[in-house]
């Protein structure tokens, strides 16, 4: 197996912006099987390695792109502009030919940019999104898109369900995930179709006794 590193700690972006770290990274692949990955681009300017606190002003959402199966990956561009607020969890999917990420305005809820030319160019953003109010509403593989054509968006404390694409969207009723022997407590999902008619698998992060976060398959 091959690997390449994507981001390191201490690079810069397009225009010379240096972060210190990257964090909660997230990939998709588009229609024309481009590769997009995401992350939180933390600390700008400060010492490399230097991630915490997880949040903190002027942290945009950026992006590397790949035409050669992650062989190579372009510049570090920003799809997310930087404000003074915590831009956090980014989380894509994709609709047609469209590729929309999700990404939260700490405090404020869930906001959304989308591109129409494979992440070369992004919308101005939009939001907060109605009924993905949670803190921690994305994850790692972005909405899970089953055959039905359901989008399935994990957040910290549910599950948010669209029908129509992305345009709207509804909480479900809440975690019924049983708490096995051990767990404390649940933190960030990530969520994927399996194969089965409809069926999904969440990836949980918990909290364990021994104070660390650990994940598990329900």
């Amino acid at each position: 197996i091959n690997t390449t590193q994507v981001f390191t700690d201490g690079e810069a972006d397009a225009w010379g912006n240096t972060y210190a770290c990257f964090r909660v990274p997230s990939i998709i692949r588009t229609r024309t099987s481009r590769l997009l990955v995401f992350v939180e681009g933390r600390n700008p300017g400060a010492k490399a390695g230097a991630c915490k606190p997880d949040v903190g002003a002027n942290r945009p959402i950026l992006m590397r792109s790949s035409d050669d199966d992650g062989a190579t990956w372009s510049a570090i561009s920003i799809a997310a502009p930087p404000s003074n607020e915590s831009y956090n969890y980014p989380s894509p999917f994709i609709v047609g030919n469209r590729v929309h990420l999700h990404y939260q305005v700490w405090a404020r809820g869930t906001f959304r940019v989308s591109s129409d030319d494979d992440g070369r160019t992004w919308s101005a953003p939009t939001g907060p999104i109605k009924s993905l109010s949670d803190i921690k509403c994305g994850g790692m593989f972005g909405a899970a898109s089953l055959p039905s054509g359901r989008l399935v968006l994990p957040c910290g404390k549910f599950v948010a369900i669209s029908d129509d694409g992305g345009d709207t969207w509804r909480a479900s009723k809440g975690s019924n995930v049983t708490l096995g022997a051990g767990i404390l407590s649940l933190g960030e999902e990530a969520g994927r179709a399996d194969g089965r008619k409809n069926g999904l698998s969440m990836f949980i992060r918990v909290r364990t006794p021994d104070g660390l976060a650990n994940h598990a398959i329900a």
